[in-house]
């Protein structure tokens, strides 16, 4: 039984623009959860650069940067909040100590 689509030979995963697999980490979508609310920018890029060169992919990583950017720039507001998974220590992940340089209205 096949829960979610596979990241190998995923066409969302490996295409040249990699915004649509970018924000599906960040926001979540169908049965997949966000994780922008207890991941850091650097490990958001981690997860969507080793879903790209992994499986037998051969795209591009993403940078910070382009995370960065990305997050910056999408309508939050309209996007609904998701609860950290079970047994998150709040602060232990997502606080301006490991998010140094980010805008406050981004560090929580």
């Amino acid at each position: 039984m096949e829960i979610f689509p596979a990241l190998a030979g995923n066409p969302l995963v490996e295409a040249d623009d990699p915004t649509d697999v970018t924000l599906a980490i960040l926001y979540g979508g169908r049965e997949m959860s966000a994780h922008k609310d207890f991941l850091t920018a650097e490990q958001i890029a981690a997860v969507v650069s080793y879903s790209r060169t992994s499986f037998g992919n051969d795209a591009e990583p993403v940078t910070v940067e382009f995370v960065e950017q990305l997050w910056a720039t999408v309508d939050k507001s309209a996007l609904p909040s998701t609860p950290p998974p079970a047994g998150h220590q709040p602060g232990s992940l997502d606080t301006a100590a490991t998010r140094p340089g980010l805008s406050p209205d981004r560090q929580g």
